[in-house]
């Protein structure tokens, strides 16, 4: 999964794990098959945001429920598409995914290729941070290049 926002405030944020409260992220999803056997194909049949600290709340990002995946041999890759998600609860949270196989056996779910297995669902770990600290942050880097600025234009 991929992430991506066009917020102003985005330059602040030091970690590419965080996204901000209240703003839209677009997540882009690939699949690579890195088992030995091919893919057969299939459909997402779930795709949440769960949020840790408020458990059992969630967000379902409806545009990939039911989006097709294609079959994949060993090591290819496949774009399967877009959902906008807007982040609503600061704190940790996970972006959950569960594929359903054409021929119904389970699927080994992998972070990274040399990452440890899950069956059950794809799971990726975020931060969301809350937007006011940013905004302050910004403000005062703002403020101090103004004066910074004004300071050199006096000559000092």
């Amino acid at each position: 999964m991929t992430l991506s926002t066009d917020t102003p405030l985005v330059s602040l944020i030091r970690w590419p794990l965080e996204v901000i409260r209240g703003d839209t992220v677009e997540i882009g999803l690939s699949i690579k098959n890195i088992g030995p056997l091919p893919f057969p194909g299939g459909k997402i049949t779930r795709f949440w945001a769960e949020y840790l600290r408020t458990k059992g709340i969630i967000t379902v990002l409806l545009e990939l429920i039911n989006k097709e995946i294609p079959q994949l041999k060993t090591g290819e890759k496949s774009k399967i598409g877009t959902a906008e998600w807007v982040p609503w609860e600061e704190g940790p949270a996970w972006l959950k995914l569960v594929i359903e196989p054409i021929d119904k056996q389970p699927v080994e779910y992998y972070l990274t290729e040399k990452g440890t297995t899950r069956t059950g669902e794809y799971l990726e770990g975020y931060i969301v941070i809350s937007r006011e600290p940013l905004i302050i942050a910004k403000e005062l880097s703002d403020l101090i290049q103004n004066l910074t600025v004004k300071d050199k234009q006096k000559g000092h």
